[in-house]
């Protein structure tokens, strides 16, 4: 056979490899991404945008809402925040004074506001911070109570958390009672495990202050449930996907006693917010009919009513260029959205929404 021959014939069996990997990978990617099982009500804006604000930096997160003003922490800089009113149209900064920080090793401080107090919570540490937001200063409030990776303020009395329970090396919820000594009490029936009981667990905390309820939504399976303050279940619930088994591959390192993600994993809820009788869901993933263009300059967000768990309807969350939506939140009849450097703010149509 002639060298020229081999050649042409080599070309064309790696051009062949490479164009079988490349087909099905976007055939995976497709499958991770669409799900023709289910689709979505779109009606006629329920959503418009109607302000946006460049805040410079794209390591601000929402810490919450006080006195009519949205509160931004920054994962760069515990101790700063950026406030700005609910129409966007001011921005003052503040720095917060944090007693005795020099005495813990801080690796992941989140700020959040509740009534009139702001924390400062590092589940590595652990630690919990306190202050009221008028003072500007914030003293250590629990101390070295329980590791853990999500918390949800109730109120000062109290706090939930998700933490890995020394008893099933599993995640669990549990309620951190501030009665002087931090303790925990975890609930080791709620998150229910499908491969590790980690990874497949994950998910999201919800506090609805308007009907005193805590959501879970899980980040990996179309399930969320809800439960009282005293983690006591109310009901679970299924959202219009169809994912119902965790679909992810989990490898466990013995020797380090460590487990990490293989691959890639299907999300089926992303980001979540609630408000009074509504549970708002960001999906990346599409439904029948629905075009992958539409997710290149637009989040999906899906509505549940709470009260009876049925689907309501979807809408496009509307911004500019490729830029990811990192967090939103609803607030009284609007959604605060941050893409990027910028927080975008939405008003929910009253023709839809009881707000």
């Amino acid at each position: 056979m002639k060298t020229r021959t081999i050649i042409l014939l080599l070309l064309g069996c790696t051009f062949f490899g490479v164009g079988l990997v490349s087909v099905l990978f976007l055939m995976s990617e497709d499958k991770m991404q669409r799900n023709n099982a289910f689709q979505r009500r779109y009606p006629h804006h329920p959503s418009e945008k109607i302000k946006e604000l460049d805040i410079q930096f794209n390591s601000y997160y929402i810490a919450g809402f006080y006195n009519d003003s949205i509160y931004l922490g920054n994962h760069m800089a515990p101790s700063h925040l950026l406030v700005t009113d609910l129409e966007l149209t001011d921005t003052i900064h503040i720095r917060l004074d944090i007693t005795e920080s020099e005495q813990y090793p801080f690796s992941n401080v989140n700020a959040k506001i509740s009534d009139s107090n702001i924390y400062l919570m590092d589940g590595t540490v652990p630690i919990i911070y306190m202050g009221k937001i008028k003072e500007r200063i914030v003293s250590p409030f629990i101390k070295e109570s329980a590791y853990f990776s999500r918390i949800s303020i109730i109120d000062s009395t109290g706090f939930i958390v998700k933490s890995m329970s020394n008893k099933t090396s599993k995640y669990e919820l549990g309620k951190i009672k501030t009665d002087g000594e931090g303790s925990v009490k975890l609930h080791e029936d709620l998150l229910e495990a499908q491969i590790d009981g980690v990874f497949d667990t994950d998910g999201m905390i919800l506090n609805n202050y308007q009907n005193k309820q805590l959501i879970y939504v899980y980040y990996y399976r179309n399930e969320y449930f809800i439960t009282d303050y005293d983690l006591n279940l109310f009901g679970k619930r299924k959202t219009i996907d169809t994912i119902s088994q965790a679909q992810l591959e989990v490898i466990s390192y013995s020797t380090k006693n460590t487990r990490t993600l293989k691959g890639n994993q299907v999300i089926v809820n992303s980001k979540s917010a609630t408000y009074r009788n509504y549970l708002f869901i960001n999906s990346p993933r599409l439904g029948k009919y629905e075009s992958e263009d539409n997710l290149k300059h637009a989040s999906i967000i899906d509505v549940y009513n709470l009260t009876d768990g049925n689907y309501l309807l979807s809408f496009y969350l509307y911004h500019h260029n490729r830029e990811n939506l990192k967090e939103f939140k609803v607030y009284k009849n609007k959604i605060y959205a941050l893409i990027e450097n910028e927080i975008i703010v939405y008003e929910l149509k009253d023709t839809y929404f009881d707000l």
